[in-house]
């Protein structure tokens, strides 16, 4: 499987959209939840709400393990095993508001709210309606994490590529990337 270089790490990180965060119940089973992040400073940070299961799961048990991967081809993914820390908890978000939000999108930006009929952005709305609910800050760095990448191969690249060379019972028959486009249905491949 081919690993990503370090700018391509960084390229999938810096993606700022959803994280699949797994955390221990105190039920003994997994949690897993998509949570909206912002990577900054080599931390993936995330926002929790007071009463949310994941964010008492990192209290009693701060492992976690992350992916933060793309539906597009070449389909690369991130794998971040470490541990959550809560940077802060509920209540103090204007200690920490500014390090989370505002994102940079001008489209975030919110109109005056005394002027009724005016359209919004979905953002600029939500974050008018929960400015003020308590949420905790939670980082997970990636130093002291373990860290993987993952991505299908890429021209020039072979299909067998796709797995360890461990999981496959013969030898495989070769074929070589020629062209890929953000589909599955626009890579070829050449035999040889």
């Amino acid at each position: 499987m081919p690993a990503m270089t370090a700018d391509e790490i960084e390229s999938v990180l810096a993606g700022n959209g959803l994280v699949r965060v797994a955390t221990n119940g105190n039920d003994g089973f997994p949690l897993l939840v998509p949570v909206a992040y912002v990577y900054r400073d080599r931390r993936i940070l995330l926002t929790a709400r007071a009463r949310v299961a994941w964010l008492a799961n990192i209290r009693r048990d701060p492992r976690v393990c992350a992916v933060i991967d793309e539906g597009r081809y070449p389909l690369r993914k991130v794998t971040i095993r470490g541990r959550a820390e809560i940077v802060f908890e509920p209540g103090q978000d204007d200690a920490w508001r500014d390090v989370r939000l505002p994102l940079t999108d001008p489209s975030t930006v919110a109109p005056s709210i005394d002027e009724p009929g005016q359209e919004w952005s979905y953002d600029a709305a939500y974050r008018l309606i929960t400015h003020d609910e308590p949420r905790a800050l939670v980082a997970i760095a990636l130093e002291g994490s373990t860290m993987t990448s993952w991505r299908l191969p890429i021209e020039g690249e072979y299909v067998d590529g796709s797995w360890a060379s461990r999981y496959y019972k013969n030898e495989p028959r070769r074929f070589r990337v020629i062209a890929s486009g953000p589909r599955m249905s626009d890579v070829r491949t050449i035999a040889e």
